[in-house]
């Protein structure tokens, strides 16, 4: 039996995580034990729309009418820059090694890096929709593009990021909503310590 891959987020601080602490936790779980990111990425290979979508939702931790937006204009000496349509914000996002490798494979002739099937910029809920169809075909109903919002911020969390250094990537305006993911996973490790 071979091991899972092990995959690593990095917040500004420069504390990092392996998938191993998402593997322990059982809202990280899909059918079988299979942890949603791995089942995701072996059915859709690097270099197909769909991963390029996954890589981009996880590894920016933004909402999805900000990442159909998203192009190569954005991306500059390996930081994705991006005003937040929703709170104007302006944020410069690090491009992490799965979201560079998705973005090498996957060539854009497009101002936008996800395009429909006729070259067109998603609108908010055909992506949604789009998506949400990506995660049924493989086996992952129920699964979303918000869910990975989620995600990217718990993965910071348990990275070792503040609640201000997870804000400062997902452009959360208000620390309340994020403080949610960094006091889950602070009751997470005292628990497991023993202190």
């Amino acid at each position: 039996m071979t091991s899972p891959k092990r995959r690593t987020a990095h917040c500004p601080n420069g504390a990092a995580f392996s998938e191993a602490a998402l593997l322990q936790n059982p809202e990280n779980q899909t059918h079988a034990g299979i942890p949603y990111p791995e089942a995701f990425e072996s059915h859709y290979p690097v270099g197909t729309k769909p991963r390029l979508a996954f890589e981009l939702l996880l590894h920016t931790a933004q909402r999805r009418a900000d990442v159909i937006r998203l192009g190569p204009q954005h991306v500059r000496g390996g930081v994705i820059s991006i005003r937040q349509q929703k709170t104007g914000k302006t944020l410069a996002i690090p491009v992490s090694p799965a979201l560079a490798a998705a973005l090498d494979g996957t060539p854009s002739k497009h101002l936008t890096f996800l395009v429909t099937e006729d070259g067109q910029p998603f609108e908010a809920m055909a992506f949604t929709k789009w998506f949400r169809r990506c995660c049924d075909a493989a086996g992952l109903s129920g699964y979303s593009a918000h869910g990975l919002r989620k995600s990217a911020c718990r993965r910071l969390a348990e990275a070792g990021c503040s609640a201000n250094e997870i804000a400062a990537i997902s452009g959360h305006p208000s620390l309340r909503e994020v403080e949610r993911y960094t006091r889950a996973v602070d009751q997470a490790r005292t628990a497991t310590s023993g202190g």
